[in-house]
């Protein structure tokens, strides 16, 4: 999302003098769009009112401009901006904004059928708000693209299907339950065991890291808010890596070639408890050195040809329990942690409850996945509609993209920003020159 983007739609509706956009964390940390609106004359209201009368105009001004993702869902109007001594604006002394729950004026609100009481159960999840009918927006509840995504995969735990264009095309409850249906194919539910071949990001992984490949990992250290029994996580963590097949690779690496594995259940799990409460970490250095040390030993001794590449260690300190969790990126990517991390506290919660494990439905396998990717890409008639577009893209990639000129400013700084993105600056006064990526570039 470009913030300038949002902030020229604003400042071009007629009662705005002056608008900035940022992300604002509503009560319950969810971060949304929050719009600070200067306005031609003096505000009544001390301190500055949030979601005023005329935010439904603004509201359905900018919808006529921008695509619903974009629209700030919350407003705080000011007389003028707080000015720092350089000038700019001083966004850290801006008001916080006051949230308010969306309200609406139409009569049926109560969900009218199982997809709407579906979608209010998902929404009210997702979007950790209560208060919710089914004709309010979705984005002005807090609803972003990384939610929809969330949503569309909770409710295929729900063996439901909807997809996110859907969501962002119907907004609301009411809209929406007209889009989502039942899954026509159940995944194969038993354990997953076998070959696996390799998928072409995985063929390019082993071709292109031939050093360190043990040690391309993803992990996660998770504060819990009380004790955790170690028992009933390592219980929980075993029905997690059973219920999830991918976490039982290994990979057997020749000279010649990659052989991707599917172990079956019986594939241990990597756990350990770690009791740290008897240990002086007053006297310690840097307390969290022990820490370090800890998830540095288990970062380094993962192996793809033994496995478990799935690693996790319960941490006990003084100041409360740490769940380390270390996988390979092999086995997992951002999505897949959100779901990884849903499951796990749903099979611990139910283990302490005395309850047995049921997890959400399985989706279709790893292996499913990449069988359907070798045999999509030996289709031979697919391949002659794909060997049709490579003129195409080969003129793409070789189009020259000329320089952009120097830029001369005040202070005797040339700004030059070449072809291959990256930025080149020299000063005046000393010639010098400095090679800067576009990412990390700062010009104030």
């Amino acid at each position: 999302i470009e913030l300038g983007e949002i902030e020229a739609a604003l400042k071009s509706f007629p009662e705005v003098n002056n608008a900035l956009v940022q992300l604002c964390k509503d009560a319950k940390g969810t971060e949304r769009l929050c719009a600070y609106l200067v306005t031609p004359t003096p505000l009544a209201s001390n301190p500055p009112s949030t979601n005023p009368p005329s935010t439904e105009r603004i509201t359905n001004f900018l919808s006529k401009l921008l695509p619903n993702y974009m629209i700030p869902t919350l407003f705080v109007f000011l007389d003028k901006f707080p000015i720092n001594i350089n000038g700019k604006i001083d966004k850290k002394l801006l008001p916080q904004p006051q949230v308010e729950s969306v309200k609406t004026d139409i009569g049926q609100i109560e969900p009218r059928n199982f997809e709407e009481e579906l979608l209010l159960r998902v929404w009210k999840k997702i979007l950790r708000v209560e208060n919710i009918t089914i004709f309010d927006n979705y984005f002005y509840l807090g609803g972003d693209s990384i939610k929809a995504i969330q949503m569309v995969s909770l409710l295929a735990r729900e063996n439901y299907v909807v997809e996110v264009r859907e969501i962002f095309q119907n907004p609301t409850i009411a809209d929406l339950s007209r889009y989502i249906r039942p899954a026509k194919i159940l995944a194969e539910q038993t354990p997953v065991s076998g070959v696996v071949p390799l998928t072409p990001i995985q063929e390019w992984f082993f071709t292109h890291h031939r050093t360190s490949r043990h040690h391309f990992n993803q992990a996660q250290l998770i504060l819990s808010s009380e004790p955790m029994n170690p028992d009933a996580l390592k219980k929980a963590l075993i029905a997690v890596q059973n219920h999830h097949d991918a976490l039982r690779m290994t990979y057997k690496i020749t000279e010649q070639m990659v052989i991707q594995e599917n172990q079956d259940i019986t594939f241990p799990v990597d756990f350990e408890f770690v009791d740290l409460t008897n240990v002086d970490l007053a006297n310690t250095i840097n307390p969290l050195n022990v820490l370090d040390k800890i998830t540095n030993d288990v970062q380094s001794n993962i192996n793809l040809s033994t496995g478990p590449l799935m690693k996790s260690r319960l941490i006990r300190m003084p100041d409360g329990d740490r769940l380390l969790l270390v996988l390979h990126h092999l086995i997992v990517d951002g999505v897949s942690w959100r779901i990884l991390a849903e499951d796990i506290h749903t099979a611990y919660s139910q283990i302490k409850a005395g309850e047995s494990v049921k997890l959400p439905a399985k989706t279709h396998s790893f292996k499913a996945w990449a069988e359907k990717i070798n045999q999509f890409a030996l289709d031979s008639t697919l391949g002659l509609k794909l060997n049709e577009e490579i003129d195409y893209w080969q003129q793409v990639e070789n189009y020259k993209i000329p320089a952009l000129p120097f830029i001369s400013g005040d202070s005797g700084t040339q700004i030059h920003i070449a072809a291959n993105s990256g930025t080149e600056i020299k000063t005046a006064s000393n010639g010098r020159v400095y090679q800067r990526d576009t990412k990390t570039l700062n010009i104030t």
